[in-house]
């Protein structure tokens, strides 16, 4: 049993998705997986495991930001025995050629966070997403239909950025899109409206708890790689992240 987690053994599935918003993992869990059970209320972040076509999968919320979501991801890969992480949420465009709602497929991520220079004592280490996950992921949102692009994100410490013009930087290098959390895991994002090239989404409060609970999702899946057999069958259920 883990600090932040607390779940017994066994109550985590191989893989697991992780949004960041806690009742969006209800929501995932609720909407896509049977028989969903919450194995843990830790600090109010939510994590469920049901089946999906008869697969265990669990969803996990993690927080906002690379430190928040390291938590959880250490503790699920080191006291769980957890194989694959494939972050899901939202993103901000930063290029015209994404549409709300379009899925962004994160091949690598950039970012301005010292965490990543801290673990590799200055070095700038690049992360990559699994090939393997990367393809079956991609496949599995062109068998919908679903609009997606692939390519690099660009992971923010800062929400409300002190220096807009680094990320504009970012775009003029070919960065599809900004978020807080993916440099950490395969990341599977959804256009919302919060992104930089059109005018910026301020809800109210009811709009927002509507948003919180996955209202956002309902026209795409939030997580088109369970779309098909064939994603799992390419090595998305078990395969490393």
């Amino acid at each position: 049993m883990s600090t932040h987690i607390g779940a017994a053994a066994g109550e985590v599935a191989p893989v697991v998705l992780m949004p960041g918003d806690p009742l969006r993992a209800r929501w995932i869990a609720e909407t896509f997986l049977d028989d969903a059970r919450c194995y843990t209320e830790v600090r109010g972040m939510l994590g469920f495991t049901g089946t999906w076509r008869g697969r265990p999968v669990s969803v996990q919320g993690s927080g906002m930001g690379q430190p928040s979501m390291a938590i959880y991801v250490n503790e699920l890969f080191s006291e769980y025995d957890v194989q694959s992480v494939v972050r899901v949420g939202s993103c901000g465009a930063l290029t015209e050629a994404l549409s709300i709602r379009d899925v962004v497929i994160a091949s690598g991520a950039c970012t301005d966070s010292s965490m990543n220079r801290i673990a590799f004592e200055g070095l700038d280490y690049a992360p990559v997403a699994d090939f393997g996950l990367l393809r079956a992921a991609v496949e599995a949102a062109e068998s919908r239909g679903t609009p997606v692009h692939v390519g690099l994100l660009f992971s923010s410490d800062s929400f409300y950025a002190a220096r807009p013009e680094l990320t504009r930087r970012m775009t003029e290098y070919g960065v599809l899109a900004v978020e807080i959390s993916g440099i950490l895991g395969v990341d599977l994002q959804l256009l919302d409206d919060t992104g930089f090239q059109g005018p910026q989404f301020r809800p109210n409060a009811a709009e927002f708890r509507e948003l919180r609970q996955g209202e956002q999702f309902q026209r795409v899946p939030a997580h088109p790689v369970l779309a098909d057999d064939k994603s799992m069958d390419n090595g998305l259920i078990g395969g490393q992240a």
